[in-house]
């Protein structure tokens, strides 16, 4: 066999595969969830339909950040940032605490005001 028949093969299969993988036909009066990752995405009603996971997996990633940077900038907005990043931050420290016995403390747990001041700091610009 000659190269350009295999390479052509090769491209052929690849076609084949990327249809059989990502063409779906809907029967009538059925629906298909689509997920991406374990999450809901979308519902195909009946008909053909053609999913590029790729670019689905990026437009969604780029609206998340765009509702996250609108809802930053609305009002009270870096608040709910910071409280949100404490709590995270607080979370992150059980889940350490819960590994070893002894954990050293950068901050009182106990005055919530201290751990979001830190936040706020790191947070800040510049």
């Amino acid at each position: 066999m000659e190269v350009q028949t295999i390479v052509a093969l090769c491209a052929g299969g690849i076609v084949f595969l990327s249809l059989v993988l990502h063409v779906r036909v809907v029967p009538a009066r059925r629906a298909l969830v689509v997920e991406r990752l374990g999450k809901y995405r979308r519902t195909l009603e009946a008909g053909f339909h053609v999913l590029i996971p790729y670019l689905a997996i990026a437009a969604a990633t780029a609206a998340g950040l765009s509702r996250i940077a609108e809802a930053v900038r609305a009002e009270g907005g870096h608040d709910a940032l910071v409280l949100r990043t404490a709590e995270e931050y607080i979370g992150a420290l059980e889940r350490l605490a819960a590994k070893s016995p002894e954990v050293v403390l950068p901050v009182d747990l106990t005055d919530i005001r201290s751990i979001t001041q830190m936040v706020r700091k790191a947070l800040e610009p510049g």
